[in-house]
């Protein structure tokens, strides 16, 4: 029987509450506090994994810092947390370990982590890449858009998983928007895509004017906090939210019926 682990991490101190119900009404600061001192743990397991040609069994192991603490907290420290977390995947016999949400941002993207370890470290995000273009491609269909002929904006383009989103769907498209903070990377990235692909992309760190004339959003950046509002976006407009914490407000979906808005990289599994 194959054996692996997922290392997962409150998104915000109301998720640690929804595992332990007795911190409800505490304030946010004071539950991340108290989470500093926690050391990773066991969530639950995982069983009944199967296919024709195998058998695995996993564990879901928590890191119990959000995904503010990753951002603001010394760099050293939460990746220190983090190979603890895998030293808890290595103790229950895991022979792999995938780094999820944030555990895959911080730092440099698993790799000083996996050196820590001995057993592998995968961040999944291949797969992200894949299901999230899939889904936007279904989206299109759905909502009678020409993929090749729409103006496409990648949020958070200079990450791995937006920058291998761009350069893939550079292939298909007629017009692309790179957005990120970091202009400079943003030109590489563009420089990149031109000779590979021929295709000129935009360039530009201002979200709110590059999400005006979006007609697919590919969202993706490592912001805590919500980006998308529903003034932002144009009639008819398609999302692929792929990010955790979401970039698309909850404001959306209550205000805008225009639009569609899907989760990036969650598929159902056949049978279920």
């Amino acid at each position: 029987m194959e054996k692996f682990a997922f290392i997962i991490h409150p998104l915000t101190a109301k998720d640690f509450s929804r595992k332990f119900p007795f911190a409800k009404n505490w304030p946010d600061r004071f539950v991340e506090g108290i989470m500093k001192y926690i050391p990773p743990f066991k969530v639950s397991e995982i069983t009944g994994v199967v296919s024709d040609h195998a058998e695995a069994q996993g564990w879901f192991v928590g890191c119990p810092l959000t995904s503010r603490q990753m951002l603001e907290m010394p760099e050293p420290y939460v990746i220190k947390k983090i190979i603890k977390a895998g030293k808890v995947a290595e103790k229950l016999g895991a022979k792999v370990v995938g780094l999820g949400a944030f555990t895959s941002v911080v730092g440099d993207a698993g790799i000083t982590i996996a050196k820590n370890l001995n057993i592998a470290v995968t961040t999944g995000n291949s797969y992200t890449v894949a299901t999230a273009l899939e889904g936007t491609r279904q989206a299109a269909k759905l909502m009678g858009k020409d993929i090749t002929q729409a103006n496409i904006v990648i949020l958070g383009a200079t990450g791995s998983i937006g920058a291998a989103c761009a350069q893939i769907l550079a292939r298909e498209a007629r017009y692309m928007t790179l957005v990120a903070r970091n202009e400079k990377k943003l030109e590489k990235l563009a420089e990149q895509i031109f000779r590979s692909t021929g295709l000129a992309a935009r360039v530009t760190a201002n979200t709110k004017s590059a999400l005006k004339a979006a007609d697919v959003v590919i969202a993706v950046t490592s912001a805590v906090d919500s980006i998308i509002e529903p003034e932002d976006l144009k009639p008819g407009a398609i999302v692929c939210d792929v990010a955790r914490p979401r970039n698309v407000s909850r404001r959306v979906a209550e205000m805008r019926n225009d639009v569609l808005v899907i989760e990036g990289g969650v598929v159902k599994c056949q049978g279920t």
